[in-house]
């Protein structure tokens, strides 16, 4: 795959797509926590996805093998893979699908934080560093607006969590022995 330093139109649309996919998603978790634990729901779909991807895998014929030097990094990445999604169906439980929404997205700000101090090509530079302020304004708001029916501040805490647990997860996969495995392999885990 031919890799970009800018981003194109198909992969602005790709990604808005995705975007709305995903806002989709909270909904349904919203809706779901009404009739089951939040933290159940959480594992329930995790053990789904693993036997989906394992199914994906033995069709594909790519086989399913941790590498020597990988297995920390790899169980790390799982533990907070975990964590997002327990902070997230939490959030999800407590606080309002939009206020959830714009908090735990919050995760590409965060990951570049954590790229500054951990990959050395990836520095925040005064414009980026106005961008990621501009994000995070917009954070602070969603998190200090306490409208009556809003959701509790537990909820938003939550999903502030989901969004460092996420960065991390993407900066463990970017910047730790794990980023020599395949994406799916990487996803198993």
């Amino acid at each position: 795959m031919e890799r970009k330093s800018q981003i194109d139109t198909f992969g602005a649309v790709a990604l808005t797509g995705f975007a709305f996919f995903l806002a989709f998603n909270q909904v349904v978790i919203k809706v779901t926590n009404g009739g089951l634990q939040p933290v159940f729901f959480a594992g329930l779909r995790s053990a789904g996805a693993v036997v989906c991807i394992w199914m994906y895998l033995r069709w594909r014929g790519i086989p399913l093998r941790f590498e020597p030097g990988t297995r920390l990094a790899g169980f790390a990445a799982g533990v907070f893979f975990g964590f997002q999604f327990l902070c997230l169906f939490v959030a999800l439980d407590l606080t309002t699908v939009g206020r959830s929404a714009v908090i735990f997205y919050s995760m590409p700000v965060w990951l570049a934080i954590i790229a500054h101090w951990v990959m050395p090509n990836d520095k925040i530079t005064p414009v980026k560093a106005v961008g990621l302020a501009f994000a995070m304004s917009g954070v602070a708001w969603a998190m200090l607006s306490r409208n009556s029916g809003a959701g509790s501040i537990w909820g938003d805490l939550a999903a502030l969590g989901g969004a460092l647990g996420w960065a991390i997860c993407a900066m463990l996969a970017k910047a730790s022995p794990l980023s020599r495995v395949r994406p799916e392999i990487q996803l198993f885990w």
